[in-house]
């Protein structure tokens, strides 16, 4: 049988063309079909499959799954769209021995077999084709910028459904990112042409590329672009740089000693800045301030918390030491020398977790304290680590064993334990109940 005719290779932007099926084969299940031609190209080189689907000249649509290259042939798998598979069970059903109650598969099988030497109308999913020319050129256009101007090869290549990744030999500071990002985008400006073609075999030995050619008996497949770049890549790609429309270098971070760049090309480049300019005004608004200005003012807003951030703990520790002075006060301590504190107190959770905290961290003390907020109470034990240890006290068992008491759930450590409370109007009830055990040491 003769290889598949690969047309995505002769005409990058052909969308649609007829092909006549040659053979259908059954593998696992799974319903493949070989033509003599296709525009869809199998995946290849960091580049995903194309998407797209198939239409007989009964009209059904036959959506593409999967495509797989052996060796030249080119296999389509495909399933039906679910009107056509309803159509097909009807009409099989008619004609072969299978029942209505066959194997979809099956009937999809004996359909497509007896189409054999007849033409399919086959349509591409042009938006993910364009996407993927875009992102995998547009790859090489920053490896070939990359190289010419700090002499970094490629390591790896991801394009993803949202965002790309690139991987460069060695670090790079933000000067020299900016360098390669505005370099990329004047080769864009300057619409150079992206030839692909195959390369001789009497011309392997002489031919030069970035990165050694593969040793393979296959023929080989070469990208160029002007004087910029020249590598082997078995992807679809565009004609000229100028398609690109636009690349962005999103982030890049170190990765195993080398560095990872994030980029989108084209469209995905073009919605990104469009998207980041829209909330870039919005803030830009809110800050009352202009482009040059706005580190400034939000430099100066950083200020302003920094000091209000440091005075409100000023302001903090001198309402924790009155209010924790005021709820020691006349308490005396239990048997084993440690205050024990209590109370429902009216303040904020975080406030009365902070009070918790203070009270233990300056008193041999326990506190046993719940918060009266309206829209939510906690309860918090709390006592210091070291305290907790010497005298063998367990506030987290404590809190387990006695939580029916006010529907509380929550745990902790042997020093720390804190729970939400369901049953307001009890929680005088728990908070006594482990004040009388640390009273009564």
């Amino acid at each position: 049988m003769l290889k598949t005719e690969a047309l995505y290779y002769h005409d990058r932007y052909m969308k649609e063309c007829q092909a006549k099926l040659l053979s259908v084969e059954v593998d696992q299940g799974k319903v493949k079909m070989i033509f003599d031609k296709t525009i869809f190209f199998p995946g290849g080189g960091g580049q995903a499959q194309d998407k797209g689907y198939l239409i007989d000249d009964s009209g059904i649509r036959f959506d593409i799954y999967g495509l797989e290259d052996r060796e030249g042939h080119i296999y389509h798998e495909v399933r039906p769209a679910k009107e056509g598979l309803e159509f097909l069970m009807v009409k099989m059903h008619s004609q072969t021995d299978c029942t209505y109650h066959d194997e979809k598969k099956s009937i999809l099988e004996a359909y497509i077999r007896g189409k054999i030497g007849e033409p399919f109308e086959m349509v591409l999913d042009w938006e993910h084709r364009e996407d993927n020319m875009h992102q995998h050129s547009g790859q090489h256009v920053l490896s070939g910028v990359f190289y010419k101007l700090f002499s970094r090869n490629t390591l790896g290549l991801h394009i993803g459904k949202d965002l790309s990744q690139l991987d460069i030999v060695g670090e790079f500071d933000d000067v020299m990112v900016k360098e390669a990002e505005r370099y990329a985008n004047l080769i864009i400006s300057q619409e150079i042409n992206i030839d692909n073609f195959v390369l001789g075999r009497d011309k392997l030995k002489d031919f030069y590329t970035r990165r050694p050619l593969p040793k393979t008996s296959e023929e080989i497949r070469i990208l160029k672009i002007g004087n910029l770049d020249t590598n082997a890549c078995c992807g679809v790609h565009s004609t000229n740089t100028g398609q690109l429309k636009l690349i962005k270098i999103k982030k890049y971070y170190q990765h195993k000693g080398n560095t990872r760049f994030e980029y989108l090309v084209g469209k995905r480049a073009v919605s990104y800045l469009l998207e980041r300019d829209h909330y870039f005004s919005k803030l830009l608004l809110e800050y009352d301030t202009n482009e040059t200005n706005i580190l400034n003012a939000i430099g100066n807003i950083e200020a302003k918390k920094d000091d209000f951030a440091e005075k409100n703990k000023v302001l903090l520790d001198y309402y924790l030491e009155s209010r924790s002075r005021n709820l020691i006060l006349d308490l005396k301590e239990n048997s084993q020398g440690i205050l024990v504190v209590k109370g429902v107190l009216d303040e904020e959770a975080w406030m009365v977790e902070a009070l918790a905290k203070y009270i233990t961290n300056k008193y041999k003390a326990i506190a046993i304290f719940a918060s009266g907020a309206k829209d939510s109470s906690r309860v918090f034990l709390q006592v210091d680590k070291k305290l907790a240890k010497d005298k063998s006290i367990r506030l987290g068992r404590d809190l387990k064993e006695f939580a029916s008491l006010a529907d509380i759930r929550g745990g902790g450590s042997d020093y720390m334990a804190q729970g939400q409370v369901f049953d307001k109007k009890n929680v005088d009830k728990f908070i006594d109940k482990i004040y009388s055990i640390y009273t009564g040491l």
